[in-house]
């Protein structure tokens, strides 16, 4: 991190960690155009990339609070985006999930200027559906950002996060730390506490 009167310099080895969706990084460094601004000249994704990215960025960080979602609105706002183009890139990329969770959350809270057939578009694909449906769960609470954050730790956010992010393995995240403890506890579990183990997670994941 460095910062300089009001400049913040964060680097990052990748856009997001290793085994999520995320935009090309390989086609954002190739669009990215050099612009000034307030006296500085720096690289700048395009307006597709960007709006992919922190719709990818801010649904790893499942949608904590509302100023996610005004951070994409502004987006929508401030930039002209080739939605066509948008489209084949979200497609290509794997990240049609979070790109219609996002968009249809701003249009929802904001009213957000997005053409019908983004949408339309992006749900076609089976990589948003399951996207959809973590939308239709979290309506319980109204808004994404209102949902309980015991929603995104442990058990509960791996499947917030496969849902989100499209992948097929939800279920067996789901069951994953029920049928395979981590190695540490089997190390110190006796023979006789495995059906206690496997007891409590069961609790744990009914209490959720």
């Amino acid at each position: 991190m460095y910062e300089r009167q009001d400049v913040l310099l964060e680097l990052h080895w990748a856009l997001k960690p290793p085994g999520t969706c995320s935009p090309s990084l390989d086609r954002l460094w190739k669009e990215a155009a050099r612009t000034s601004r307030e006296g500085m000249t720096f690289l700048d994704m395009s307006s597709e990339d960007a709006l992919s990215h922190m719709a990818t960025n801010k649904g790893h960080q499942h949608f904590s609070s509302l100023i996610d979602f005004v951070d994409i609105a502004m987006i929508l706002q401030s930039r002209t985006v080739d939605w066509e183009k948008f489209i084949a890139q979200s497609l290509a990329d794997n990240t049609e999930g979070p790109a219609w969770f996002a968009l249809s959350c701003c249009m929802e809270l904001f009213g957000s200027d997005v053409p019908p057939f983004v949408l339309e578009t992006l749900f076609r694909s089976p990589g948003a559906w399951p996207a959809a449906l973590l939308r239709g769960l979290l309506r319980i609470w109204g808004q994404p950002h209102r949902a309980p954050r015991a929603l995104t730790r442990g058990p509960m956010g791996r499947i917030y996060e496969t849902l989100l992010e499209g992948h097929p393995s939800f279920a067996f995240n789901l069951l994953r730390p029920l049928l395979f403890p981590p190695r540490a506890k089997l190390h110190v579990l006796s023979k006789g506490s495995l059906p206690r183990y496997y007891l409590n997670q069961l609790r744990k994941l009914k209490s959720h």
